[in-house]
């Protein structure tokens, strides 16, 4: 091919995917809710903070009306989705592919807890995948829970989005992470080991759905959060770099600023956990832009 530019388009109902460049970009054709946003910083999250592999984000931009367009660098030509892996040895890799999802992938995903339940988008509502959502007419608040019991969760792990060296059979990179977020691991299910032609639906929806309204029972939804503003402690160091806001040492200002209020008392006073916790949230997802 040379030097030559070469551009490969397709379409769905809700996207245009483009190759150009060694570059991979989604398009939506209407606005939607942000899975591009969530897919763009969960991916900057990961390539910074695990040894995942991932497709590098290039940039997340919204064009007029709000459509979104990600931008990721493609996945190496070496590689090829599990979904089209037809060796003979197929079951050997999918037994390989198996063993390195439970022994590695997995457990580097699970070290990352939250107490905010979701991606790391801002919308109230959950993006749950749709074997969760899909013709349930239903549809989930965001809760924060008192204790970080949330882990790291791709949510749609199907063989069309792992994709394993043709060589060694090691997994390569995991792509759309547009579902992925904070949520109990019982909805992280083993589709890799479904048919690739049958990945969007779950052995038991009635499980995950019982699983989240027991949540919804218990937390209440993070908006109706109350927050006492004279005791809420937030304060940033924040500066500007290249027009982001960054921000930094929440734990340390935190506790200065209720050693300063609680200078008279033996003990420093905290803010609420649940406030703490938004508070961390904000923090990290101000640090992470």
């Amino acid at each position: 091919m040379g030097d030559e530019e070469t551009t490969d388009d397709f379409v769905t109902a809700q996207r245009v995917y483009k190759f150009d460049h060694g570059l991979f970009i989604k398009r939506e054709l209407r606005t939607s809710k942000p899975r591009l946003q969530d897919e763009f910083l969960m991916l900057r999250y990961l390539q910074k903070h695990t040894n995942i592999p991932v497709p590098s984000p290039i940039s997340y931009t919204e064009e007029e009306g709000g459509i979104g367009v990600l931008t990721v660098a493609k996945v190496p030509n070496t590689a090829c989705s599990l979904s089209q892996y037809k060796e003979a040895d197929r079951d050997l890799v999918l037994q390989k592919v198996d063993l390195e999802l439970f022994t590695e992938i997995l457990p580097a995903l699970r070290k990352h807890t939250s107490c905010r339940l979701g991606g790391m988008n801002e919308d109230e509502l959950l993006l749950l995948p749709p074997r969760v959502a899909m013709n349930t007419g239903r549809e989930w608040e965001r809760v924060v829970s008192r204790e970080p019991k949330f882990v790291l969760c791709h949510n749609d792990l199907s063989q069309g989005n792992i994709f394993i060296d043709r060589s060694t059979h090691d997994i390569a990179a995991i792509i759309d992470w547009e579902y992925a977020g904070y949520y109990p691991p019982e909805l992280e299910e083993e589709l890799w080991k479904h048919d690739p032609n049958d990945h969007w639906h779950t052995d038991k929806p009635e499980v995950l759905w019982g699983l989240l309204d027991d949540l919804m029972a218990r937390e209440p939804p993070e908006k109706q959060r109350h927050i006492d503003t004279d005791i809420l402690i937030k304060e940033w160091r924040t500066e500007h770099r290249g027009h982001k806001l960054y921000a930094d040492c929440f734990v340390n200002r935190e506790l200065k600023a209720s050693e300063r209020r609680t200078s008279n008392r033996e003990e420093p006073i905290m803010p609420p956990i649940e406030s703490r916790a938004r508070l961390q949230n904000e923090f990290l997802i101000l640090k992470y832009l």
